[in-house]
């Protein structure tokens, strides 16, 4: 005789996905990265040092935020440290502005980004950043958050990115808690990402 399954109905937030990005905002990214490898015990981060501003619309005119970028992953949570370098307006510009510091923005990456994409707006949140060149966009805080909600599109070089990194925190000694690469692709040849 067979067991009946007990089936769950789906989370009605599974149009999200399984993964998410927690997204801090920092002034001093040095003083940040040191918190969370020396003080919390967790990574280590890569951080690129010499991005070039990044090609983006923000509140529907373009602009250009220079963006250093450190990541690392705790089990399935990505976690981010972002400092903005110059002026030109962005989430994270407004977001110092305002005085904060800490979680400005939280990541998913959904199966179906249109679909989610489309929840999210059918929910009445407007689209306020779109980064084409690496298919990400931001939405505006939901009710009873100050958090963006922010889209990423899965690629097979992002799911290989993203599996690097969940390796060498998973492993790690505690050695090299802040690994610095000067390009995206010096950070993607020691992943071994091709």
């Amino acid at each position: 005789m067979k067991k009946s399954v007990d089936r769950k109905p789906a989370s009605s937030v599974a149009f999200l996905g399984r993964a998410m990005q927690l997204a801090f905002v920092t002034r001093d990214i040095e003083t940040l990265l040191h918190t969370w490898t020396k003080v919390l015990g967790l990574g280590p981060f890569a951080l690129i040092t010499d991005n070039p501003p990044v090609n983006a619309i923000y509140r529907g005119k373009p602009t250009q935020p220079e963006i250093l970028m450190g990541w690392t992953f705790f089990q399935n949570t990505q976690i981010a440290v972002l400092q903005q370098l110059n002026d030109a307006p962005s989430p994270q510009r407004d977001f110092i502005q305002s005085g904060r510091e800490g979680i400005e923005h939280i990541g998913f990456w959904p199966p179906d980004p249109a679909h989610a994409a489309r929840r999210l707006e059918r929910m009445g949140l407007q689209q306020i950043y779109d980064i084409p060149g690496s298919a990400t966009r931001y939405y505006e805080a939901p009710p009873g958050m100050q958090e963006h909600i922010s889209l990423l599109e899965p690629s097979p070089a992002r799911e290989r990115i993203y599996r690097g990194l969940r390796a060498w925190s998973k492993d790690w000694d505690g050695k090299r808690p802040v690994r610095r690469y000067a390009t995206m692709a010096k950070f993607w040849a020691d992943l071994g990402v091709r």
